[in-house]
């Protein structure tokens, strides 16, 4: 990747691509909070690929880069500095709203406005609060965030200071450890295990070609199919866009809103809707995958029906873990074996990294195509991991406690960033949270409040691997593999889309909060979720329990389980489950999604039986212009909001 010899690789090369770059995030991070609490329109930061990503990114293919090129090509960005831009536009997107720093300020202000009578939070959370990490009620600052500043009066900032330096100082150590930990484990996934990255492979189609000289618009468009397969969800969504207006005019059903399909009594509704955005990304999915995944989630909800039929029920599953608690620890029980067999199958990798970091001039283990030396990831990890656990002590969690949560949290991001990687599905999460996962094993009677109010907490960064960094960092890694652009380039490049992120993220947060009220954002972060997080840890104070040994004996099961399916997949040729089906079907994600994953996987299993893989290879263009169409259906929508309905819009996107 350093390629010193060669001219472009001067990281002043790629300064205009950098600006670029920043300036986009700016605009993700004004922008999402824009959509999303005040014009009320696409929750628009959902996914490994957000629409708020795509949606410039396109603009940017289609219009802008174009328009540079009618002027002068010597303006034209080129694929290079297009990955730069993504990349960077990728990792912006991590922090507003629900994606952190949104989540990450109403947790922050939420145990004081929230607290009455009849919740019992001053009498059961106040106390564990700790004061340099959370800010003051004093004068009524959380009272305004949500409900709005009295005319006249300025923005509260001296309250938020002193507790958000120590959050970034957290949140820093908390990506610093994770880009590590990925660049530990980036050539095991790439080159040993050849994961496939689906995700990278979409925006790689549409930047190439996009600086030659055969027409304005970039490659993947000089094709009939691509305009036919734009024209598909382009039509069919501008079709509902009407209704908007007419609210009597007849809607296309399962494109903008989901339709239910059930198999049988007591069992769960499947989700029907034709979601082009799940089936583009899904169709660059392997076969085997995709099959498992839509099949497993089918068995999965067989099984609930089939339990619930019997009378058998362990309790309601737990927040923002599966929608059924069997089959979610099951779930997890695999996760778990997958994710540890995964390390274990790297072992000789991982031995190698560990000799090479204790002695760089180590000849047999090569380092030099990395983004950091391996010694300096090496280090990255301990320094992660002693800080996280001294803020984790400081905030009142106990050392037991600590331990199963760190695990927990581990098992979540390692796991959902390598099937990310694997699969390529757009919406993905953990079967469990590591809080979970923790009260359930541990149990809450041996688990003393200032320890259960600290993991409420940590609800705010570790819930869904979709606020961490972990996946963007190991599909840097995959977008720049073969580029010429130095591996100094790119770190700068992450710097500052996350510095971007953060600042500009915090900062209109804070300002529609106090301008407009965040309980008036009507989002789930700020006047649903946040309230459940507390209740729940309140409510576990009150009522202290055993280890659930039920939980965890699906979870032993859910090993046993996908210990066998490995097995069989390994080594049985006409074996078509993956385990990595099992361990995902009963997530919401997936049950929202398992409609279209099926029609992926449907579209490309006839291809490739009628025409093999050349025959795929020349669907692609239509089903990379489904995917422009449905952006730029999206962005019709959200121009109308703006425009005809602001305040009411209309989530014509949404997993």
């Amino acid at each position: 990747m350093e390629g010193p010899q060669a001219p472009n690789n001067r990281p002043a090369f790629y300064v205009r691509a950098i600006v670029v770059g920043a300036l986009m995030g700016v605009v993700i991070n004004l922008w999402v909070p824009y959509s999303a609490y005040v014009l009320h329109s696409s929750r628009i930061v959902f996914g490994y690929v957000p629409m708020c990503v795509l949606m410039p990114f396109v603009l940017l293919l289609l219009f802008i880069n174009p328009l540079l090129k009618l002027l002068n090509r010597r303006f034209v960005l080129r694929p290079d500095e297009l990955t730069i831009i993504f990349v960077m536009m990728l990792v912006s997107s991590v922090f507003p709203t629900l994606g952190l720093i949104g989540f990450l300020l109403a947790m922050m202000a939420t145990p004081y406005y929230f607290a009455s009578v009849e919740n019992q939070w001053a009498e059961n959370i106040h106390q564990y609060i700790p004061r340099w990490a959370f800010p003051s009620d004093a004068g009524g600052a959380m009272r305004c965030f949500f409900d709005g500043l009295p005319p006249g009066e300025s923005i509260p900032w001296q309250p938020w200071v002193i507790p958000l330096c120590w959050w970034m100082l957290f949140i820093i150590a908390f990506f610093v450890g994770q880009f590590c930990l990925m660049q530990i484990l980036r050539r095991q996934w790439v080159e040993r295990e050849r994961l496939t990255f689906p995700l990278v492979e979409v925006p790689q189609l549409m930047v190439a070609g996009a600086d030659d000289d055969r027409g304005l618009l970039p490659a993947f468009t000089r094709s009939r199919l691509f305009w036919i397969g734009a024209a598909l969800p382009f039509c069919l969504i501008a079709w509902n866009v009407i209704g908007f207006f007419y609210p009597e005019f007849p809607a296309i059903p399962c494109i903008t809103s989901r339709s239910y399909l059930r198999l049988g009594r007591n069992m769960p509704a499947i989700f029907v809707k034709i979601n082009f955005f799940v089936i583009a990304f899904a169709f660059f999915t392997n076969l085997d995958v995709l099959f498992s995944v839509w099949f497993f989630h089918v068995v999965i909800i067989l099984q609930i029906g089939i339990m619930r039929r019997f009378g058998y029920d362990i309790g309601s599953a737990d927040l923002w873990c599966s929608f059924d608690a069997a089959t979610g620890w099951q779930s997890f029980g695999g996760f778990m074996f997958l994710v540890l067999w995964g390390l274990w199958m790297a072992r000789k990798h991982i031995r190698d990294v560990l000799r090479k970091a204790w002695d760089p001039s180590i000849a047999d283990v090569n380092d030099s195509d990395e983004l950091i030396t391996y010694r300096a990831a090496v280090l990255g990890v301990v320094f992660s991991l002693v800080f996280i656990a001294a803020w984790l002590r400081q905030m009142g969690m106990g050392y037991l406690v600590m331990a199963f949560y760190i695990f927990g949290a581990m098992i979540l991001h390692l796991g959902v960033s390598k099937i990310v990687a694997q699969c390529g599905l757009v919406y993905v999460r953990g079967t469990l949270t590591a809080q979970s996962f923790t009260m359930r094993v541990l149990g809450t009677a041996s688990i003393s409040p200032a320890s259960l109010s600290s993991l409420a907490f940590t609800f705010c960064y570790c819930c869904d691997a979709k606020s961490a960094i972990t996946y963007n960092s190991v599909h840097t890694g995959k977008a720049f593999a073969g580029s010429s652009v130095s591996r100094r380039v790119v770190l700068v490049s992450l710097v500052i889309a996350c510095i971007v992120g953060i600042v500009v993220s915090i900062w209109i947060t804070l300002r529609l909060g106090y301008s407009i009220g965040a309980y008036n954002f009507g989002a789930w972060e700020t006047r649903s979720g946040n309230i459940r997080i507390f209740n729940n840890v309140v409510s576990k104070m009150r009522n202290p329990t055993q280890p659930d040994w039920r939980r965890i004996g699906f979870l032993a099961g859910g090993v046993v389980a996908t210990v066998l399916l490995t097995i069989l997949h390994y080594n049985v040729s006409w074996w078509r489950l993956h385990p990595v089906g099992f361990t995902i079907g009963g997530i919401w994600p997936i049950r929202a999604s398992a409609f279209a994953i099926f029609i992926a996987w449907a579209l490309k299993f006839v291809l490739v039986k009628l025409g093999g893989i050349s025959l795929y290879r020349k669907a692609k263009p239509f089903v990379l212009g489904t995917l422009v169409g449905y952006v730029m259906s999206v962005v019709l929508a959200f121009v109308v909001d703006m425009i005809w309905f602001p305040g009411q819009g209309h989530a014509v996107h949404v997993w």
